[in-house]
Formats: C-alpha cells, structure tokens, sequence
C-alpha cells in the first residue's frame, strides 16, 4: 500500500456503530475484522429531562452507570472483555488521563450527560503496544454486546419526580493498525482478556478469597469498592477495604499492602492519583514499562487467590474485581 513502509504501521479510527439506547436491553455491535485492534472507544451522549420535581442527587460515577457491562466477545465463545462501564470510564488509569465525563443536574430542566470509554486491546504503558494489539482478522466474529440500564441509574428521582432520557445514544469507535501487507498475518500474538468477579455483602471479613484464574499471565488484579450507604446507588468508597493480597499455590506471595499503600503505589507508576474505590494490584515495578517477562506465570499454577481484608459497609457492600490476563505469552 502507498506509504506504508515495511515497519511503520498505519493508524485507522473510525465508527462502527451509532445507535439510539434502548433501555434495559442489550445492543449487539458488530465489530469490523480488518485489521490489528488497537482501541475500542465507547460514547455515552445523550439527554436526561427531569421533570415534576427536581431530583435528589446525583451518583458520584454518573452517566457511567446507564451502561451496566460491556463485553467482547470472539467466535460466538471467547470472551475477551467482560466490564462494567464504570470501570471502563473511570478505572483506566494505567492511560494516565483523568475520565471524560459530563454529569446531569438535578433540577427540573433537561440536562447534556456523556461519559467516554477506552477498551484497550493492547497494553498502552507497554515497551511496544502495536505488538499487543489484538489479531481481529483471525477471528470469524467479533462482537461487542452492551448492557444497559435505565433513567433512573443516573439520577436519584424523589418520589414525584419524572426522569426521561431523549436523544440518548452509543458510539463504538475502532480505532485500529495497518500492518505492512507483506508482513505474516498469521503471526501469533498475545490475546489480552478482562473478565469480571464480583463479591457483594453486609458485614466485614478479613478473608474474602477471590480465585484467580491460572493458565496464563496476569498482568495486574483491579478492585472496585463501592457501598450503597443504604440508599438506591452504589457509589465508590476508600473506606471498605483494608488490604489486598494476591497468592500462588498459597504461598508465595506476589503482593501484600494496605489499601492506602497500594494506591499510592499506582500514583507513583502511573503519575495520577487512582479515583475513589479503585486500587490495582501490579505485577510490573513502578519504574518499569509493562514487560510480558514481568508478569505473574499462572501457567503452572494450581491456585491463585486475591485475598481482601474488608470492613462492614454502611449499607450493602460490593468490590468488583477485574483481572487483566494475558494468553499465548511466549517462555
């Protein structure tokens, strides 16, 4: 192809879909099998009108949770991505940029909301990420399948109070790379996967054990704390967990700090401080750039276990944990 040295890959992003949010349903998008996946970006923009009576607050991840999950799915099976939006928009701090988000007001008029996602295929902190984008054309069907919630997911209506969303709508982005096409396209590549474990409860346990899972490498383990204070949102909390631990074979211990130390330690790697609720455990040092060397090995592992000390939550308590692994690493 014109311009394309043998080499330099080419950059292409460009929308997938555009479609108008369905709620309490879930969107089915096609995504395009072309090229290497670098990026998935996934908009939230829309309208919320409230009406009769203003509403009482505002969730501290709004609009993020009108989305409830996003997943990725490959060949009709493979689950590749498994996420709440809310991560997605909030707890993608290994980018290094604050999130994109425009919350709703509470007042009777109509309010602009929009929340911005980035679902990475490749490892952006990485010594080379082109070389983790994910192989797209190898794929028979590669599909993105959006769960979504309703109005009052946003919004915390009074008990008069009318919410409506109106031009509300999902834009996927591909953002993509052209390889040089006298390059080997059946080349094999790492495939990162994301999958999702969630722990709900009412009362403190200094041993909530999480299985992790093994056969592969893991590059880091993310908790999400969140706490509904005993009213109708989860909303994020630094107060719920005590410390985290991640262990294989029940002994050897990869990380082991407070929640206090370890945020502080994903401050120091990435240069911002990690939103309220979010701490990850990371396999790669702090001055380091994401070596696939440097990764947990679970390949030979028989047990793998993220081990919480948490405190009782005010109302109902819930982390949600994300573990970020890594299949087809090379010895």
């Amino acid at each position: 192809m014109p311009g394309n040295r043998r080499g330099f890959p080419q950059k292409i992003s460009r929308r997938v879909q555009l479609l108008n949010l369905v709620e309490s349903s879930q969107h089915q998008i096609e995504i395009p099998r072309v090229h290497d996946l670098n990026t998935l970006e996934v908009i939230l923009d829309g309208e919320i009108v409230v009406g009769t009576a203003a509403a009482l607050a505002v969730p501290a991840e709004s609009p993020a949770q009108l989305l409830q999950r996003v997943d990725l799915v490959a060949n009709g099976k493979d689950v590749l991505e498994q996420i709440p939006y809310t991560i997605a928009v909030h707890g993608n701090f290994p980018r290094r940029f604050d999130a994109e988000v425009t919350q709703p007001g509470t007042t009777v008029a109509t309010h602009p909301f929009r929340a911005v996602a980035f679902l990475d295929r490749v490892v952006p902190d990485s010594l080379r990420p082109k070389d983790t984008a994910f192989k797209a054309f190898n794929t028979n069907l590669l599909q993105m399948l959006i769960t979504t919630g309703q109005a009052s997911d946003i919004l915390d209506p009074d008990a008069t109070t009318t919410l409506t969303l109106q031009n509300t709508t999902i834009e996927v982005v591909a953002h993509s790379l052209l390889e040089d096409p006298e390059g080997d396209r059946d080349e094999a590549k790492v495939v990162r996967k994301r999958t999702l474990q969630t722990e709900t409860f009412t009362g403190s346990n200094n041993n909530l054990r999480v299985k992790l899972p093994t056969g592969n490498k893991i590059r880091f383990v993310q908790v999400h704390a969140l706490d509904d204070a005993g009213g109708n949102f989860f909303d994020p909390t630094d107060a719920l967990i005590n410390s985290m631990s991640v262990a294989i074979d029940g002994v050897d211990v990869r990380h082991n700090l407070t929640y206090g130390a370890t945020r502080s330690a994903n401050r120091s790697r990435w240069g911002i401080a990690p939103p309220a609720g979010f701490a990850l455990a990371d396999s790669v040092a702090e001055n380091e750039l994401a070596k696939m060397t440097n990764y947990w090995d679970l390949r030979r592992a028989s047990l793998a276990e993220l081990v919480i000390d948490h405190a009782a939550p005010t109302g109902n308590g819930r982390i949600e944990v994300v573990i970020d692994e890594y299949i087809g690493v090379p010895d």
